[in-house]
């Protein structure tokens, strides 16, 4: 049975996947973290990742009140309006960040996991 995700997943760890992963467990422990920049967007009417989502009206009950200096309606959460490109931690987790690394196909590897399993139940294993 022919299985190239989880071939991937192999050469990945031959690689040392684990000694990046330990790494980046390493960093979280020094407190430092892996981020990205944030990029505005006024537009996104739901949390989406990397989105503006936080709403923003200015009326009476603006936390800013008079000095506010948001220009829109819908604006991020991140209190950075004046300038794209502020980093914040990402919101991708450590095995998202590794199987994108190494070219890992999540859902491939699932269906090649089922794939064994009902292939051994078959055999009656």
């Amino acid at each position: 049975m022919s299985t190239p995700a989880l071939d991937k997943i192999r050469e990945a760890n031959e690689r040392g996947s684990q000694a990046v992963a330990e790494f980046i467990d390493w960093l979280g422990e020094q407190g430092l973290h892996i981020a990205e920049p944030h990029t505005h967007s006024n537009t996104a009417e739901t949390p989406e990742e990397g989105k503006c989502w936080a709403p923003h009206r200015h009326d009476d009950n603006c936390p800013w009140g008079r000095s506010c200096k948001l220009k829109a309606d819908l604006v991020c959460g991140m209190l950075s309006y004046e300038k794209n490109g502020v980093l914040y931690t990402t919101s991708r987790g450590k095995d998202k960040l590794l199987n994108t690394f190494f070219g890992i196909d999540e859902d491939a590897v699932e269906r090649e996991r089922r794939a064994i399993l009902d292939n051994l139940q078959a055999d009656g294993r």
